[in-house]
C-alpha cells in the first residue's frame, strides 16, 4: 500500500503475521526483486524471530489497460 501525501518519495506501508507468535508486524521496507519473486526480510518485534516474506515479481512492462490480446498477424514464422 502507498501512502500519499506531500512528499516526494512513495511510503510504503506493508502488514506481516510472524508465523511464530502471530503478531502483526508493521513494515514500511520495500520489497527486493530477485530472478522471479520479490522477497523482504522481516523480524517480528515481540518474539524477535526472523522470518523472510515472498511474493511473485510482477512482469516488467505490460499492457496499460486490461489483458493483453493475441497477436492477428504472424510475421513469417510457424507455430
Amino acid at each position: 500500500m502507498r501512502e500519499k501525501g506531500n512528499h516526494t518519495w512513495d511510503i510504503f506501508v506493508h502488514y506481516h503475521r510472524c508465523p511464530h507468535c502471530g503478531y502483526i508486524t508493521e513494515s514500511r521496507k520495500d520489497y527486493e526483486s530477485y530472478e522471479k519473486e520479490q522477497k523482504k526480510e522481516i523480524t517480528c518485534d515481540r518474539c524477535q524471530n526472523n522470518y523472510t516474506v515472498t511474493k511473485a515479481a510482477q512482469s516488467g512492462f505490460g499492457p496499460l489497460f486490461g489483458k493483453s490480446e493475441h497477436a492477428e498477424i504472424h510475421w513469417g514464422y510457424d507455430q
